[in-house]
């Protein structure tokens, strides 16, 4: 399958994604609607090879519904960046591994993908795990972690963009399609552009970063865009449903990434150093990788 590593790909460079992007809404940028504008307008560079090879123009319906996806897909992060701004990595990330249950259910009722019964196991499964590894033992009592409902908001509103992408695909080259779509997304950003003080705030904190900080988050962005590059051309090549299904392989990678950055600097991420805490996490991730499976055969 030779769409199962350009799905995969995304999810370890996704996994360093977020763990920067923790560091810099914690640290650096405490104001997710600029770092949504500063992450934005980095991934819309794609845009400069259009002069070297041109932009398909199908349709006016397929083009508005490709910039409409890209709209969709910049509102769903703004929720995931704030709810970084509250919440440690691994617990926010990792509520994303409800995505597919999301997407089966939008696909089966738009495109026309079926929903099994072991997907209702998956189901079971993955709200299982999600309850586990966002929910605090405090004093006797569980409580639900600060940014459980923003993730779930940004899992709806991907699970969305993800089934509209694949429409997008499925009507028009790739290329043209990821472009529109980023395209797209830009366009979300004008009317935060029409507030000055939103203009002011952005010229405030740029200004106030050091070269080292903007070469970080340019370098962290262009990351990102290749891990969206992939995993949108796997989508374009197999079932929307599947392809996101896989992403439960994200919190493994991201579990191990943030054990070495929480060994090497424990206050960079501020992530519980508790044994019982990891093991709360590990286990409800292991939970969530069989539920992504069962959603997957």
């Amino acid at each position: 399958m030779s769409w199962l590593f350009f799905a995969l790909l995304p999810r370890a460079l996704w996994a360093i994604n977020n763990v920067v992007d923790k560091t810099l809404v914690s640290s650096r940028i405490r104001n997710s609607t600029v770092y949504l504008f500063i992450t934005i307008v980095v991934s819309a560079l794609v845009v400069v090879v259009v002069p070297f090879r041109g932009l398909a123009v199908p349709s006016l319906g397929m083009v508005s519904l490709a910039l409409f996806t890209g709209i969709i897909y910049t509102y769903g992060l703004w929720p995931y960046y704030k709810a970084l701004m509250l919440e440690e990595a691994s617990r926010a990330v990792s509520l994303w591994n409800v995505v597919p249950i999301f997407v089966l259910i939008i696909s089966s009722m738009t495109i026309g993908e079926n929903f099994g019964a072991s997907d209702y196991w998956a189901f079971i499964l993955l709200m299982l795990g999600s309850f586990m590894i966002s929910t605090r033992h405090h004093e006797g009592k569980f409580k639900v972690s600060a940014g459980v409902w923003l993730m779930l908001l940004s899992s709806v509103i991907y699970a969305i963009e993800l089934v509209l992408a694949k429409y997008v695909y499925l009507n028009m080259p790739y290329l043209d399609g990821f472009i529109w779509i980023r395209i797209g997304s830009v366009l979300a950003l004008l009317p935060f552009l029409f507030r000055p003080n939103f203009r002011r705030v952005i010229r405030e904190i740029f200004t106030s970063l050091s070269g080292k900080v903007r070469a970080i988050i340019a370098g962290n962005e262009v990351l990102a865009l290749g891990a969206i590059a992939s995993f949108e051309y796997a989508i374009s090549k197999s079932s929307v449903s599947l392809v996101s299904a896989l992403g439960g392989t994200q919190s493994l990678f991201l579990l191990a990434f943030v054990a070495i950055m929480t060994h090497w600097k424990p206050t960079l991420l501020k992530e519980e150093l508790a044994r019982g805490a990891w093991l709360i996490k590990l286990v409800a991730i292991l939970v969530i990788v069989i539920g992504v499976y069962l959603s997957a055969v």
